[in-house]
């Protein structure tokens, strides 16, 4: 046997090897370009066709995951122009205060903006005790005199 012959076994004998003909194939296409192997061939083809589909999918759902949150959006814009508020505002104060949800920061700037109820014009003026001049003589006897009747209404209610 000749040492081509004895090369060419070898490389028969490893292309053909189930675990590891597919990578020495493919490692001896790298050293050959222009050798043919059917199955490798075949597979880089089919690959390439893959990719190319898995990469248009991937295209087409992001472009409809894009027009959805558009959408999304014009309802939640359309939303807020309802409630008579500005678009621009609610997004700064969706930012600012970490709100997720429109509707929610439609509800907090609102309730930012409403109003506290309005004083009243005259304030009436704090009424003294009727018994102020007992309380103004002696404030010690009248605290224990109220204490005592305090205690006493507990008692009689056992």
């Amino acid at each position: 046997m000749t040492q081509e012959q004895r090369e060419s076994a070898a490389l028969r004998k490893l292309f053909n090897h189930p675990e590891l003909g597919r990578e020495a194939k493919r490692l001896y296409k790298k050293v050959e370009p222009t050798a043919k192997f059917d199955d490798i061939d075949l597979e880089d083809k089919i690959a390439a066709e893959t990719k190319k589909q898995q990469e248009k999918i991937e295209s087409l759902e992001q472009q409809m995951l894009e027009r959805d949150v558009r959408a999304r959006r014009e309802e939640n814009h359309r939303l807020i122009r309802e409630a008579g508020l500005d678009v621009e505002t609610v997004e700064k104060c969706m930012t600012e205060e970490k709100i997720l949800k429109y509707e929610t920061a439609i509800n907090y700037l609102k309730g930012q903006s409403a109003l506290a109820p309005p004083t009243p014009a005259n304030v009436t003026p704090i009424r003294m005790p009727d018994n102020m001049a007992e309380i103004q003589k002696n404030p010690s006897a009248w605290a224990r005199g109220e204490a005592f009747k305090a205690i006493n209404e507990l008692r009689a209610k056992r």
